[in-house]
């Protein structure tokens, strides 16, 4: 497997892929730039790890996070976790990689993984969409009936109240339908067209201000004024308008300009005049953006900019249109707008090839920190309409090593850290910890595939790692378990249900909920308000059970005691 792997190349470009040649004309093997890749990833992660000076914008939370960014940027593709099969033979089990925005060796991945999905959409000089009109994805009809049961009861849940039951046949009937037509494929004549939005280059892009509260100049400066602008491209025209505009556009063609009035010019009515260029965008279908964002040493000013893959109903998108558009969002008068004509086979190394150079910042410790502090947790790839909500399944190779996987499923491992030694052109393992020492693997069980909520087919682990993000995020503490994950999303659904309906009728709504207050308090059991809540009673040995007459609720209603002085 390691000759195969050698024996690929990848071309290098810019002054990194110099230094390495040393004059010599020749291609970096696959091994050769993977190990300059993790030696520039761990020069950065030693240049964020810098101590900043006291004039520095970042604040002691920033400093944090960017620490956290660098230990993930040096141990990437480093680490991997060796297991070793009832056969005593070794196989890679897992390899450590942090999905930062300052790796290349991410960055690669990530960009080849866009290119084969980018392959399906452009065949035979057409463009294959689906019946939802999005663009084609690649689930098979066994992968969207299981995404169809897990919307159904996941809808079923939000939805079992009475009133909810004429609405919830709406809403079933609507995931049957997506279901159906995202297997519907049909091959339309569409152009595709490549647009580059900037705006002049900006001091900062993460500041704080007097009170402490944190500025992206990024959200601030050029993404919200793209998301305003393909809101209002999405927005509904009014036909009246359109006719009125057409008529009057006809009229002026083929009649004589007549002389202007200035009284009545100066008494006439302001209204909003209609924007340049927004028409073009109303025939966009969809998107496929990348943020990018470079640094100018000399005048040491970051420059973001956006480019875009644009599938359009028009063969023909004028230049000084979009920058017309983009300037009356933006208010900056910038000048620098692109546009020519796309391959979607062939643009998707030049849109996900990577977010910064980071051969630019290896002299400026703080603007590295800034930038650090600036993509974290920051989506770089976003897409819109046609290109929005594709649903894509697991590739025919990632399912062959699964297969792989589980019929030689490992007992024992351990952890190393390899090096490249160009001396003898192999990798130098270290064993992490005692080489003596075997820690136990976890099972077949733990890389068991699960389907979540959204269809998506990945590992238990990935799963349970995003729900409880998740919950951190929204309750700021200790992540919760899976039954109270789904209590609480029912729960929360079936408030938002009943504040929606004491705004329609509060008369009603008042006394029924008098009603079961005095209900509840009667029913309830003493022991259980003394407890500081009250549980429903439900199977024996769950968390939530509750009776009287069983002997251990009875003993964990019992304060402690106190030990003995």
């Amino acid at each position: 497997m390691m000759a195969t792997v050698a024996e690929r190349s990848l071309d290098t470009i810019g002054n990194k892929s110099r230094k390495i040649r040393a004059g010599k004309k020749r291609r970096l093997t696959y091994h050769e730039w993977f190990a300059y890749q993790m030696k520039h990833n761990q020069k950065m992660s030693r240049l964020l790890l810098l101590p900043s000076p006291f004039w520095s914008a970042l604040s002691g939370e920033d400093m944090d996070i960017v620490a956290r960014t660098a230990k993930q940027l040096g141990n990437c593709s480093t680490v991997q976790f060796i297991g070793i099969t009832p056969d005593k033979k070794e196989v890679v089990q897992d390899t450590y990689t942090c999905h930062s925005r300052f790796c290349e060796i991410c960055a690669n991945r990530r960009s080849k993984e866009v290119q084969k999905r980018m392959a399906g959409w452009y065949v035979d000089g057409a463009t294959v969409m689906d019946g939802r009109g999005k663009l084609a994805g690649n689930r098979t009809r066994e992968e969207v009936s299981r995404w169809m049961v897990s919307q159904v009861e996941l809808q079923s849940a939000l939805n079992r109240l009475p009133e909810d039951q004429p609405e919830l046949s709406d809403v079933l009937q609507k995931i049957l339908d997506d279901g159906e037509k995202e297997l519907q494929h049909e091959a339309k004549p569409l152009y595709w067209h490549f647009i580059t939005l900037t705006i002049p280059n900006i001091p900062h892009v993460w500041e704080r201000d007097a009170n402490g509260n944190a500025i992206n100049w990024l959200d601030v400066k050029i993404l919200q004024p793209w998301r305003k602008l393909w809101r209002a491209s999405r927005a509904k025209k009014s036909g009246k308008a359109s006719r009125e505009k057409k008529s009057k556009h006809r009229k002026f063609l083929t009649a004589k300009r007549p002389k202007k009035d200035k009284k009545k010019k100066k008494n006439a009515k302001r209204g909003r005049k209609p924007i340049a260029g927004l028409s073009l965008f109303r025939m966009m279908l969809g998107y496929m953006g990348r943020l990018e964002i470079t640094f100018n040493k000399k005048a040491r000013t970051f420059h973001p900019h956006i480019h875009l893959l644009v599938v359009s109903q028009s063969r023909w998108i004028p230049r000084p249109l979009v920058l017309a558009a983009w300037q009356y969002y933006t208010s900056v008068q910038t000048r620098n707008v692109q546009v020519k004509k796309a391959d979607p086979s062939t643009v998707g190394k030049e849109l996900v090839k990577y977010v910064t150079k980071t051969a630019d910042l290896e002299d400026d410790a703080e603007a590295a920190k800034e930038l650090a502090r600036a993509l974290y947790g920051r989506r770089t790839l976003f897409t819109g309409g046609a290109m929005y909500g594709i649903r894509w399944s697991e590739t025919v190779a990632q399912w062959e090593k699964e297969r792989a996987y589980m019929k030689h499923e490992p007992t024992e491992g351990r952890h190393v850290r390899r090096t490249w030694n160009p001396k003898t052109n192999q990798w130098d393992y270290e064993i992490l910890g005692d080489s003596q020492t075997f820690g136990p693997v976890k099972g077949i069980a733990a890389r068991q595939r699960v389907v979540t909520l959204d269809g998506e087919i990945t590992t238990q682990k990935y799963r349970n790692n995003a729900l409880d993000r998740k919950d951190i995020g929204r309750t700021h503490g200790r992540p919760q378990s899976e039954e109270q994950r789904w209590r609480n999303v029912i729960v929360s659904e079936t408030k938002a249900k009943f504040r929606r309906y004491w705004a329609q009728s509060p008369v009603e709504y008042a006394w029924e909920w008098l009603l079961v207050g005095v209900l509840s308090a009667i029913a309830a059991p003493v022991a259980g308000w003394e407890k500081g809540r009250y549980v429903t009673q439900t199977e024996h040995g769950t968390a939530d059970h509750f009776d009287l007459n069983c002997e251990p609720c009875r003993l964990r209603l019992k304060p402690p005691e106190k030990e003995a002085k």
